[in-house]
């Protein structure tokens, strides 16, 4: 029998205590334990399930409540903390029920219901730092709250007991929250009887309607989904691997459940029903199940995702691999798998009513092309158009639309860029009409953007990180990919840790989070993500590329040049030729050969096909500072704002007091929102910062 496996996942822990509790039960025992329960039952379970949480445990004087926000973990105990303040009116001083609450954001362990880890121990630790009435959150918990431009208070480094890091914290107190305008669903808020009131008898209380509590509890799931008319769950069984060919080892379909079961887990936006729950089963109609062949020395995997209620196959696809990788094979397998079904559950189940099966079967399909490596971008189009044309009401059919569309309005020498960009901001309008909380409409919108608007871009992806309860990881990937292209890279880092917390298996945020490591300096980090991640998927060519230019800041110029000579990494001959000149170089330290690499970098720069950050970099690295600004200059008019992040990679930020750089940054605009919004890129920190840091 396998033994059940406890699940991760990334979450809002909040922890809250009632201030003086041993006191008030010696006051007036019954009158206290009555206004602690009308607490849970009448302000603390209503907030709590308008905002998605879970009351995990109480403990007599507190409370341990999880959410998949930390803006709606706030919310709810501002919310709490409000209805405490208007009640305590007219109560003696010693006789008000107040709490305080401490707010934390990190990975947690689910045992049989109950919550673990380092991220609730913080929580439980901030608590206590908290002022009365007030509420106190760790630095993880601020970033995302910062954006309400809220006066929180700086505690600085903070020592938790049984903590091994310090941890930076913030307080609000209650005279704050009390100022803080209330949402429109906070507007009627439950009373507390004080200490002097009757058994039995409360103030009189505004109730959330049986109605609402309905729709709550039971149609909001752990994706955030609508209400309980949305059918579709992201839930799956998993079934059997059949084996064909006699020579399959019999253990590889057992290795796949178990690896498959690893990934959604690991993931934590589907969740796999156990075949021994029945209950949950007959609530699931989605079923996972496949074969296993052997063809040509490859080993063929074949993964069918089906609606076992209606007995349609809603997708399947093959994954072949080497015979000699087997041992990989599963994990690959299911890591690939995983992601499709992720995508297309995680839309699906924001949809208002039950996609048909025709619909999902078209979502699945372009989940398939995005996730599963598309020939070409048309083609992912093509897909995703299919979606929106058998689902017109699907508002995350429409922003795949979108998606897929706006990269093609920055393809060279394409005819159609104007029609593209009308389709991608009709598409991301159409999304967001039509669901308001649908994050990648806002992403869109971010991307259409001017290239000097840096300010309302930063905005539009701070609004999509926080419109849905919980996330995908995408939003965060983009907001760093921003943070980069200005050169915020410190920031970047956290917000590519979070991507990757919540999709630590996919290539691209391994590369994301690896690059970002590099360039801040931390190399040891970036090496043993790099490394765990290579054994996953050592033949993933954007893996290979990322530790190939991780040698221009490391120097292990050996490695990278064993993986330039290896014929399986998918590089056009001239950048190949290229990369292997400069490391040469590099290398050998020969002048002239320096001098002939820099002049075939520089060719490369000129052709607006080959020219890439990889060019930028080598040239870089050789120290052709005036060729490698050129290029970068070239890249960035061609590309827009998403790879400005060449201007900050470590060779070429060691030449911001050159004027061509000053004059770049100037020309972009990037001077100009340093400046206005006064955030700083990292190189401005620096001892010799460059002029132009002296008005950012």
């Amino acid at each position: 029998m396998v033994a059940a496996r406890m699940e991760r996942r990334l979450s809002a822990i909040v922890s809250a205590d009632v201030v003086g509790y041993s006191r008030l039960m010696g006051i007036d025992e019954e009158g206290t334990l009555r206004r602690v329960k009308a607490l849970r039952r009448d302000i603390m379970d209503p907030c709590v399930a308008r905002k998605h949480g879970r009351v995990v445990k109480t403990t007599g004087d507190g409370f341990l409540v999880e959410f998949g926000s930390v803006v709606d973990a706030f919310h709810c105990a501002c919310s709490v903390q409000r209805a405490l303040i208007t009640n305590s009116h007219g109560v003696a001083d010693d006789q008000q029920l107040m709490l305080r609450i401490g707010i934390n954001v990190g990975d947690i362990i689910l045992d049989d219901g109950d919550v673990f880890g380092d991220g609730v121990n913080v929580a439980a630790r901030l608590e206590p730092l908290a002022p009365i009435g007030g509420i106190c959150v760790s630095r993880r918990a601020w970033e995302d709250l910062r954006r309400l431009g809220l006066p929180f208070e700086d505690m600085g480094e903070q020592k938790l007991k049984n903590i091994g890091e310090p941890i930076r914290a913030y307080q609000l107190a209650a005279e704050q929250i009390k100022a803080i305008p209330a949402e429109e669903e906070f507007e009627e808020v439950a009373s507390i009887a004080p200490l002097s009131a009757k058994p039995g008898k409360r103030v009189a209380a505004p109730l959330v309607t049986a109605a609402l509590l309905a729709t709550v509890v039971g149609g909001w799931f752990a994706l955030g989904g609508r209400g309980a008319e949305a059918a579709i769950q992201p839930n799956v069984r998993l079934g059997g691997f059949a084996i064909i060919s006699p020579d399959v080892p019999r253990g590889l379909p057992e290795a796949l459940h178990q690896e498959l079961m690893a990934a959604f887990s690991i993931e934590n936006a589907v969740t796999v029903v156990m075949s021994g729950d029945t209950r949950a089963a007959r609530a699931s109609p989605f079923l996972i199940d496949g074969s296993v062949r052997e063809i040509d020395r490859l080993l063929r995997f074949t993964v069918n995702f089906k609606n076992d209620r209606s007995g349609v196959l809603l997708w399947s696809q093959t994954f072949d691999t080497p015979r000699v990788a087997e041992m990989l094979a599963p994990r690959q397998v299911a890591v690939s798998a995983s992601q499709i079904v992720r995508c297309a559950l995680w839309g699906a189940a924001a949809h208002s009513t039950t996609l048909t099966d025709k619909a999902l079967s078209l979502y699945l399909q372009f989940c398939n092309e995005f996730w599963g490596g598309s020939s070409t971008e048309d083609r992912m189009l093509d897909a995703a158009r299919r979606v929106t044309e058998a689902a017109p009401d699907f508002s995350f059919g429409w922003s795949a639309r979108a998606l897929t569309a706006l990269p093609l309005t920055r393809r060279e020498g394409f005819g159609k860029v104007d029609a593209l960009r009308q389709e991608a901001a009709f598409a991301a309008r159409t999304a967001l009409e039509i669901d308001p909380q649908n994050p990648e409409g806002y992403m869109v919108q971010a991307g259409l953007l001017p290239l000097r608007a840096y300010a309302q871009r930063e905005a539009m992806l701070n609004k999509a990180i926080s419109v849905r309860p919980t996330e995908c990881g995408c939003e965060r990937q983009l907001y760093g990919d921003f943070l980069v292209s200005v050169g915020r890279m410190e920031e970047a880092v956290d917000q590519f840790q979070r991507g990757h917390d919540m999709q630590p298996l996919a290539p691209r945020s391994n590369v994301r989070l690896v690059h970002a490591l590099y360039a801040v300096g931390r190399s040891d980090e970036a090496d043993q993500i790099l490394g765990k991640i290579l054994e996953v998927w050592p033949y993933a060519a954007s893996l290979q590329v990322m530790k190939i230019k991780s040698a221009f800041w490391t120097k292990r110029y050996p490695e990278a040049l064993a993986l330039l000579h290896d014929s399986a990494l998918h590089l056009n001959s001239g950048s190949r030729d290229g990369l292997v000149a400069t490391f040469e170089a590099l290398q050998s330290g020969d002048a002239s050969a320096r001098a002939r690499t820099i002049g075939q970098l520089k060719a490369l720069s000129l052709d607006r096909r080959k020219n890439d950050r990889l060019v930028v970099s080598a040239l870089a690295a050789l120290g052709a500072r005036t060729e490698a600004i050129d290029a970068a200059a070239r890249l960035i008019e061609q590309n827009s704002i998403w790879v400005a992040d060449v201007l900050f990679e470590p060779n070429l930020a060691a030449a911001a007091n050159d004027p061509a750089y000053a004059r770049l940054v100037t020309r972009i605009g990037l001077a100009d929102y340093w400046r206005s919004t006064r955030h700083a890129p990292d190189l401005c920190r620096n001892p010799a910062a460059p002029s132009f840091c002296a008005t950012s």
